[in-house]
C-alpha cells in the first residue's frame, strides 16, 4: 500500500541544497500511518527539519498549517529553524476548513473552544469535529516523536517526550498559521510552551458577538509574553482590526501597539502584534493571508532568503534557549529514495 507517494514503513531522507540550505540540513518525510497505524485520515506526510551542522538547541519547533494546506508548503519557516540548531515538525492534522465558519456564526460562546480542543486530543466536545484520539494533534506529535527516535536515535528526538509518554511541551516553541494559528494559540493555551508564533491567526472571531471567542481572553497556562502575532494589514479572511482584538484578547496589547515590520527592524518597538503590506511573492485570492509564512507567497529578499526571516526570528527563536548537549554532530547519512 502507498501512501502520499511514499511505501509504508520507509522514510524519505533528503540532503538538502541550495540557498541558504548547506550539505548538513537534512529533511525526513514522515507518513502519519508508518507512525501509529490507527491513524487513518490525513494521511499525507508530516515533514521533519534537522541541521546537524548547526549547535543543538533542546527546542523543537513544530508547525500547524492552515485549513486544506500541508506540511510541504511551509518548508522555509521548518528549514530556517534547523540552520538555528532547533529541530522541526511541519505536523499533518485534521485541518478541513470545519473550525471557523461553523464557530463564527454560532451561538455557543464556547463553540471555537470546543472544536480546537477536540482536534487537539480527540476527546468529543464538539458537534462541528469528528476528530478520534488517534488522529488528534496529541498523538500525531508523540507518534512522531516515537517513531523519529527509534529511527534516528543519536538525534536525540525521545528529549521532547517526558518519562510518563507525554510531550514536554515546555521544550516547543508551537507555531500556525490561519487555522493552525488558532491551534498553536490553543496549546499555548492548556499547556506551558517555550513560545508561540500565530501566523494570520487566530481567526477566532465571532460575528454573532461581534467579539473574539471567549477562551482566547482567559487564563492560560503560557504568558503572553512568550506570544508573537503576525499578519498581513490587506488579509481578507483575517481583518487587521479583528486580529487585533484577538491578539488584544491574548494579551499581546500590553507589549505596545502594532507595528508595521516593513517601517521598523527587529525588535519593533517590542511589540508582539507585527503586521506587514509586502507584495505576495505570488498572486492569488488569499495571497496576502499566506504571504506571511506560505513558501509559494512569502516574498524573498534581494540575496533569495525569505523576507521576513527576521520577523520570524523575533517570533519563534528568542535569546537564550539552551543548547542541548549530548547530541552528536556528524554528516547526515546518504540520500534515500522510495523504493
Amino acid at each position: 500500500m502507498r501512501r502520499s507517494g511514499i511505501r509504508a514503513g520507509l522514510v524519505l531522507a533528503v540532503v538538502l541544497s541550495g540557498v541558504g540550505v548547506g550539505w548538513s540540513q537534512t529533511e525526513y518525510l514522515v507518513a502519519p500511518a508508518d507512525t501509529d497505524p490507527e491513524i487513518d485520515s490525513w494521511l499525507s506526510v508530516h515533514v521533519v527539519e534537522i541541521d546537524r551542522a548547526a549547535l543543538p538547541r533542546d527546542v523543537l519547533l513544530i508547525h500547524l498549517p492552515g485549513s486544506y494546506d500541508a506540511p510541504t508548503s511551509s518548508r522555509l519557516l521548518l528549514q530556517h529553524a534547523a540552520r538555528k540548531g532547533v529541530p522541526a515538525i511541519g505536523l499533518r492534522y485534521p485541518n478541513s476548513g470545519i473550525v471557523t465558519a461553523p464557530c463564527m456564526f454560532s451561538s455557543d460562546p464556547s463553540c471555537f473552544e470546543k472544536a480546537r480542543l477536540e482536534i487537539l486530543d480527540g476527546t468529543d466536545r464538539s458537534d462541528i469535529v469528528d476528530v478520534s484520539q488517534a488522529n488528534s494533534i496529541t498523538n500525531r506529535v508523540v507518534k512522531l516523536l516515537e517513531y523519529l527516535d527509534r529511527e534516528h536515535p543519536d538525534d536525540g528526538w525521545g528529549r521532547f517526550l517526558r518519562r510518563d509518554g507525554s510531550v514536554f511541551w515546555s521544550k516547543v516553541i508551537v507555531s500556525g498559521h490561519s487555522q493552525g494559528a488558532g491551534h498553536a494559540a490553543m496549546i499555548a493555551h492548556v499547556h506551558r510552551v517555550f513560545r508561540v508564533a500565530t501566523f494570520a491567526g487566530p481567526p477566532d472571531y465571532s460575528s454573532y458577538f461581534d467579539a473574539p471567542a471567549q477562551w482566547l481572553s482567559q487564563p492560560s497556562a503560557t504568558l503572553a509574553e512568550h506570544h508573537y502575532g503576525f499578519g498581513h494589514i490587506r488579509d481578507p479572511l483575517v481583518p487587521d482590526e479583528d486580529l487585533v482584538e484577538i491578539w488584544e484578547a491574548l494579551g499581546l496589547g500590553k507589549f505596545g501597539r502594532p507595528v508595521s515590520v516593513d517601517d521598523f527592524g527587529p525588535p519593533f518597538g517590542g511589540s508582539h502584534m507585527l503586521f506587514t503590506d509586502a507584495e505576495p511573492a505570488s498572486s492569488g485570492l488569499v495571497a496576502n493571508h499566506n504571504s506571511v509564512v506560505l513558501d509559494r507567497q512569502t516574498p524573498e529578499a534581494a540575496d533569495g532568503s525569505p523576507e521576513f526571516a527576521e520577523v520570524w526570528e523575533l517570533m519563534c527563536y528568542p535569546d537564550g534557549m539552551p543548547f542541548y548537549r549530548n547530541q552528536q554532530i556528524r554528516r547526515p547519512g546518504p540520500r534515500l529514495s522510495p523504493r
